[in-house]
């Protein structure tokens, strides 16, 4: 596995999070979003258009052009050759070649801010952001439509569990759920006025969301309620990602990095060797 974060800094485990190592990129801008192509193809995205790739499991990282300068937050692949890139201004990216080259899809529909974007198939796709700006398309991403997601909280991060149902969370504990592909959202009560910034399915039930204040929220029915779960740390929590229905990982400031092998019942705190967000 692998984090990114502030300063360029990426990390890589290869025993289940219990150590990292840090991994030279080559760069000092902050990396925001990572997708995992394959063991040994990674793509990372970050400040002032940054895009970087490894071709050999991160003992190398090399610039692919972006074309632009603005800030990107996220990146996610449908398959080994296809992926998007989103970001400040409305900015939306995409590549047909592993990343090699990407081309600007971004059109007047929106200048908000975007932070996260996730496919429920490869021609499904939502991305959302500031102000409760939700985007979605149904065709590989060549146009993308204004989705009414009946909030004006920033939304920080979406995850898809299949092509109808996802939910995306954000400012002051916001969660909401789509059952139709996005065309309409419900809001969920979350039981925190804590920032949420990353949600993660695990399965169709099990959902682990993280934010604010070692913030760690569990749902065992597919989105519908949420439990409060003991993260044991105050930090800011900004990333979470599981292999299986037991073990996961939860990244967050600081460095910090929490890691669990029951479901998210009980967390425990690794070593990072950073101190850096």
């Amino acid at each position: 596995g692998w984090v990114v974060g502030f300063s360029g800094t990426i990390l890589k485990t290869t025993n289940g999070g219990f150590n990292w190592v840090t991994q030279g990129s080559g760069t000092a801008q902050t990396l925001r979003g990572i997708s995992f192509l394959n063991p040994v193809n990674i793509i990372t995205v970050g400040e002032l258009g940054t895009i970087l790739k490894t071709t050999n499991g991160g003992i190398s990282w090399i610039s692919k052009s972006s074309g632009m300068t603005k800030d990107l937050y996220d990146v996610s692949f449908t398959d080994e050759n296809n992926g998007y890139a989103v970001g400040t201004g409305g900015i939306i990216l995409k590549t047909s070649d592993g990343g090699e080259n990407w081309i600007n899809l971004f059109s007047s529909i929106t200048t908000n801010w975007l932070n996260d974007v996730s496919f429920g198939d490869i021609n499904n796709a939502i991305a959302v952001g500031i102000s409760g700006t939700i985007l979605k398309t149904t065709n590989r991403g060549s146009n993308w439509t204004l989705q009414e997601s009946g909030t004006t909280s920033d939304l920080y991060s979406i995850n898809y569990i299949d092509q109808n149902k996802a939910i995306a969370v954000g400012s002051g504990g916001k969660i909401i759920k789509t059952s139709n592909g996005g065309s309409n959202w419900i809001n969920i009560v979350s039981g925190t006025t804590n920032d949420l910034s990353a949600i993660s399915f695990i399965d169709a039930s099990n959902v682990i969301a993280v934010g604010a204040g070692g913030t760690i929220l569990k749902s065992t029915n597919g989105g519908n309620n949420w439990n409060i779960q003991t993260s044991g740390t105050t930090y800011y929590l900004t990333g979470v990602s599981f292999t299986d229905i037991n073990s996961g990982t939860v990244v967050g400031l600081s460095g910090k990095i929490l890691r669990t092998t029951n479901g998210g019942l009980n967390w425990s705190s690794h070593i990072s060797g950073t101190s850096l967000d």
